[in-house]
């Protein structure tokens, strides 16, 4: 879908955010369904030079994976991404309501965002909107289980750490931000229907209690999935770096024996 809208030129916010601002390549992604069952690549091959990298991917998912989630954000990053602002993220589609009507509803809506990546794109006026002021030192105490961009992220996570992590891991991943992002777009102040997406109109009471009812879902989809991602994770590491430190501490002892003359 993604490369015949490029050969078009035609925009689709929820497939361009899954190829642009995620970096798996169309072709890596599908190397992974075309062998869906294949092994992990061996541990032994991971570089020494990952080992921080994949540490910190560990610790937050750990500690994303510990909070409770929060359900209840409805959807407003998108909105305050075009708060007050004449050029808009996704100038191929309309926006659902005017200007005034948008900027209203927003100022007397609670924006609690606590995803770094998505504040980052709020627009300067509305940042000091946002309840949290998440930053990229604050993401361990910020980032939490019901956050849709978290939820995407496991995918990120997967790929950043393949051929090491599973291809199935990696699918399933994609397939979650998929399903994701068509919520995030479908609850964004954008008019999505020409690509065949129905609003979720999230500054009615309806829209917000269909939101938080997905949401949940997807929050429940991403804990399992992120489970095993860290399985994974985890056993590269045990057999990367705890062997490795179980060979120094042999030839230690080799060096002791010697030295000793035993």
């Amino acid at each position: 879908m993604y490369v015949r809208n490029r050969s078009m030129q035609k925009s689709d916010p929820v497939f361009d955010f899954l190829f642009e601002y995620y970096r798996f390549s169309p072709a890596k992604l599908m190397a992974c369904l075309r062998n869906p069952d294949a092994l992990p690549q061996p541990p032994e091959s991971f570089p020494d030079s990952r080992k921080g990298g994949l540490e910190w991917v560990i610790r937050l998912n750990s500690e994303i994976q510990a909070k409770p989630p929060v359900i209840g954000c409805d959807g407003l990053h998108e909105w305050a991404m075009v708060y007050k602002q004449d050029q808009v993220r996704h100038p191929h589609f309309p926006l659902r309501l005017p200007p005034p009507e948008m900027e209203s509803f927003i100022e007397s809506s609670p924006i609690r965002c606590s995803h770094f990546d998505a504040f980052r794109f709020f627009t300067e006026a509305a940042r000091p909107l946002n309840k949290l002021q998440p930053d990229s030192e604050s993401r361990f105490q910020f980032e939490q289980p019901g956050c849709l961009h978290a939820n995407m992220d496991v995918y990120k996570w997967a790929y950043t750490f393949h051929p090491w992590v599973s291809n199935r891991i990696v699918i399933d991943g994609f397939e979650l931000a998929h399903d994701i992002r068509i919520l995030d777009m479908q609850a964004s102040p954008y008019d999505v229907s020409s690509i065949g997406l129905e609003a979720v109109a999230i500054e009615t009471g309806q829209g917000r209690a269909a939101y938080r009812e997905r949401q949940a879902d997807f929050a429940r989809r991403a804990k399992n999935l992120r489970a095993r991602l860290l399985a994974e994770l985890g056993n590269l590491h045990s057999r990367r770096f705890d062997n490795e430190l179980e060979q120094v501490g042999i030839a230690h002892e080799a060096a002791d024996r010697l030295a000793s003359g035993s």
